[in-house]
């Protein structure tokens, strides 16, 4: 009977002697199995790519429609005709209050500047009305200071979440 170490010494004289019939064979399914390991992370990384870059455009995709919303609210202000004044600043409001972005703290600056904007309106028109609590000694320039601020925060927020997204795939 022969021994591990007379097999293994049989085995490599074998390969030695039959190098060059054997060993293209080996090297040509060694480079098959690494070729289809390489392709599959490839795919991988190009579908996590596809994954960020869809975030990415959904994010910018979210701040142009906030963007959008905050136009026409402040589009809406500068109409100075009395009731139809009221009535855009009104539905502007509403579609702003409608946006996913907008914070409760977006909605709650929102409607100060609006209830100020009303009561400025009304003034114009001869009627006087009674302010809200919320706005009391508030002045129109501190509320859109307010609403300024709290739409760029959110602004910055999802900046930030969309930065983080480009290091991730850029990793």
């Amino acid at each position: 009977m022969a021994t591990i170490e007379q097999m293994l010494f049989s085995i490599v004289k074998f390969l030695i002697n039959n190098f060059t019939t054997y060993m293209p064979w080996i090297i040509s399914i060694a480079s098959v199995i690494i070729s289809v390991y390489i392709a599959k992370i490839t795919k991988k990384t190009q579908e996590l790519i596809a994954n960020k870059e869809q975030q990415i455009k959904y994010i910018d995709d979210e701040l142009a429609i906030l963007r959008e919303d905050m136009v026409r609210f402040y589009s809406a202000q500068a109409n100075t005709n009395g009731r139809e004044h009221v009535g855009l600043t009104q539905a502007a409001y509403q579609i702003l209050c409608a946006n996913p972005l907008s914070t409760d703290k977006l909605k709650e600056s929102a409607y100060k500047v609006l209830e100020l904007d009303n009561i400025a309106a009304f003034k114009a028109c001869g009627r006087e009305i009674k302010p809200d609590e919320k706005v009391q000694g508030l002045t129109s320039e501190k509320a859109l200071e307010e609403f300024s601020s709290t739409y760029i925060s959110i602004v910055e927020r999802k900046q930030e979440d969309r930065n983080r997204l480009i290091r991730q795939s850029i990793n």
